[in-house]
């Protein structure tokens, strides 16, 4: 990548790695330290790149394990300008921080946007990055990109040097700061581990995050929130709404917040993120959906949403929507309910862990295991066929599987009859199962707990009612075009209404769709009696039937 910062011209002349950084560090002064990699001149590329597109090109290099592990997913022109000038209209003077500033992507949005009596300061841990960033905002004389861990100080060095990713820097003080941190999850199944040191320096710089496990954009998130009172960082949308998070929404709802989602993969089909702005004012949260990247350009939200801190108190776990919603209707529908989780228990499938072994435990092959189903094989009160088997036996997983999430669960959340909903999925999609069927970990079980009256095929009914997914889409945040996840905490908040006397005509009419899904009266029907149990008034019952009846069909997306 070096050698792309030289003119193509005099790329002949260099016949090694150690001419190669005499030319870098006479390009760029002080310039950091090449990363290890191969030990000589591989191949001398015969071509130009602008240094504005250097950043692409330089994530193209990287391997999928390289991205996995630093987050380097670099920040998109319409999403850099579109963060630069909400968060920094107005800024005149003083410092502007960027502490994960990559190929310097925002700070040439921010140069846009403020005139340059304004310091803008970048720091980022990948030598390479740097001198990218260096490359693309030459000339400015009010811009310095550093080499640095923007996450330690000089005394966490001396007590962790081990933890270090480059040498510790002084941040400055700072009018604003704007980042894309990355985004690495190192207690997730399949994650990068951190190395012991990191993860020491982390738990002492950041004890408020635990054990110095957090997903790294959190660390970014609290250094902002201490160095600055107007802060504009790219965070997963998973913010909004995950249970992890709560005490972060909580954090940031002491000031004004506007968060601005974006649905579309703007950083690739695995990356959701929204555009956090927050700044010193009364408390308030704003939440705008954008649906693409034209309307972000042209400020051009699909939905928009204010909500004050009582507003968010009301709704659990404190989430903000992911839409627009009506926050009178939530409350409602909550009140007439009961937990799911009080009167059901709710378990996640099979998980086969690394591919190799369920490549070992799956398979397609006539009477091997027990029967096995998928989260597709699910569709509203019908389940297909088993096309797979499973070889659940206890014994063949290791202390090192184990590690790496692999798990068969407990044999009775499959043996007696449960109800299996899909885990993606953008909505609700529940059917029951009698036949002691295993499950992977793309679907979910679900049984009656001791002690509830109310019967599976009730539950049944309810939770693939409209009433119940219109309000899991609002709740849950979880409607995303890509991998949209069901997860077992949102399903267990669900608000269920009691039965009464409205029992026995819901579970009738669970019988007739059992038989014929498509049973459009009796969906209409079991609709009006949830409705009832839930004391929903005509304008009410009409909205959700308006906003909830798309997502019957699997995979399409529920307007918001």
């Amino acid at each position: 990548m070096r050698l792309l910062l030289v003119a193509r011209g005099e790329r002949g002349s260099i016949g090694s790695l150690a001419e190669l950084d005499r030319r870098i560090e006479r390009a760029f002064p002080g310039a950091p330290p090449r990363p290890v990699g191969p030990a000589s001149l591989e191949e001398t590329p015969d071509f130009e790149v602008p240094p504005a597109e250097l950043a692409v090109f330089y994530e193209k290099l990287l391997s999928r394990l390289e991205r996995k592990r630093s987050g380097a997913w670099f920040t998109p022109p319409a999403v850099s300008r579109a963060l630069a000038r909400w968060t920094l209209a107005g800024v005149t003077g003083g410092s502007v921080l960027d502490p994960a500033a990559g190929a310097g992507a925002l700070l040439a949005a921010a140069s846009e946007v403020v005139p340059e009596s304004v310091e803008l300061v970048g720091i980022d841990a990948d030598p390479d990055a740097v001198l990218l960033a260096r490359a693309r905002l030459a000339g400015r004389a009010n811009v310095r990109i550093l080499h640095g861990d923007a996450l330690a100080t000089r005394g966490l060095a001396r007590d962790f040097p081990g933890g270090l990713l480059a040498p510790p820097v002084k941040l400055p003080r700072a009018r604003a700061v704007i980042a894309n941190p990355p985004f690495v999850a190192s207690y997730a199944r399949g994650a990068v581990a951190l190395q012991a040191g990191r993860r020491a320096l982390l738990a002492r710089r950041f004890p408020e995050l635990g054990p110095g496990e957090g997903n790294t954009f959190l660390h970014f998130l609290l250094l902002a929130l201490e160095t600055a009172e107007t802060i504009g960082v790219v965070v997963p949308d998973a913010l909004l709404v995950n249970e992890r998070y709560e005490a972060v929404r909580r954090l940031l709802a002491r000031g004004r917040v506007e968060l601005s989602v974006l649905d579309w993969p703007a950083f690739g089909a695995a990356v959701r993120a929204a555009l956090l702005v927050r700044r010193a004012g009364k408390p308030r949260v704003c939440v705008r959906i954008f649906p693409d990247e034209p309307d972000l350009a042209a400020n051009r939200p699909r939905s928009e949403q204010d909500l004050t801190a009582r507003a968010l108190e009301a709704r659990p776990g404190f989430a903000f929507p992911r839409g627009a919603t009506d926050l009178r209707l939530e409350e409602k529908i909550r009140s007439r309910g009961t937990p799911l989780g009080e009167l059901c228990w709710v378990r996640d499938g099979i998980n086969p862990g690394p591919r190799a072994f369920r490549e070992r435990v799956v398979s397609t092959e006539p009477g091997r295991g027990f029967p096995c189903l998928e989260g597709k094989d699910v569709t509203p009160f019908r389940i297909g066929a088993p096309r797979l088997r499973v070889t659940a036996d206890p014994s063949l997983l290791t202390p090192d599987l184990k590690r790496r999430g692999a798990s068969f669960r407990e044999p009775w959340i499959f043996d007696s009859e449960k109800l299996v909903s899909r885990q993606t999925s953008p909505t609700l999609v529940f059917a029951r199962d009698a036949s002691g069927a295993r499950l992977l970990n793309s679907a979910h079980a679900t049984g009656v707990l001791p002690g509830t009256e109310e019967s599976l095929l009730y539950f049944l009914g309810v939770l693939n009612s409209s009433a119940l997914r219109w309000y899991y889409a609002r709740s849950s945040g979880e409607t995303r075009r890509v991998f949209p996840q069901v997860h077992v905490s949102a399903l267990r908040r669900l608000p269920v209404p009691r039965a009464g006397e409205k029992h026995d005509a819901i579970v009738a009419l669970v019988r007739r769709l059992e038989e014929r899904p498509e049973d459009g009266d009796a969906l209409r029907s079991l609709d009006e009696e949830v409705f009832d149990l839930l004391g929903l008034e005509g304008g009410e019952r009409r909205r959700i039937v308006r906003e909830a009846t798309p997502s019957r069909g699997v995979g399409k997306k529920p307007p918001l």
